[in-house]
């Protein structure tokens, strides 16, 4: 069972990361994008 809940534990951290690098990547595009437009 504590194997299980580690893999569960596993799985959200690496979905959190994902998240954060996804996010990370949005808000740079949106500042290229916006440097490019002046």
């Amino acid at each position: 069972m504590a194997i299980l809940s580690s893999f569960a534990t596993d799985q959200t951290e690496a979905a959190d990361a994902a998240e954060v690098r996804g996010w990370t990547t949005t808000q740079v595009g949106l500042v290229t994008a916006a440097s490019f437009r002046t």
